[in-house]
């Protein structure tokens, strides 16, 4: 079972919720270790994004900077199957 906060966790990574909607789901994530979880993974999957998106990647795009994508990625797989569309 997940939890209804669940679906806005995608949201509050990339920062996009109101500042009432995003307290609520801070105080959820300090309860809910699996949503807690989920979170931290988005998190890295934003900051991840940014740093592919950002003037660094852009200027390797370019021709004009070293690659923005220097650093090895590391992927974790989640334990057990998961169901889609949920």
């Amino acid at each position: 079972m997940s939890c209804p906060v669940s679906v806005s966790l995608g949201a509050y990574a990339l920062d996009a919720l109101d500042r009432a909607e995003s307290e609520s789901v801070r105080r959820h994530l300090a309860g809910c270790p699996r949503c807690a979880a989920e979170s931290a993974d988005l998190a890295e999957l934003v900051a991840l994004l940014r740093r592919l998106t950002g003037p660094a990647a852009r200027d390797a795009r370019a021709g004009t900077g070293r690659s923005a994508c220097s650093a090895p990625l590391t992927v974790r797989r989640r334990s057990g199957p998961r169901a889609l569309g949920g």
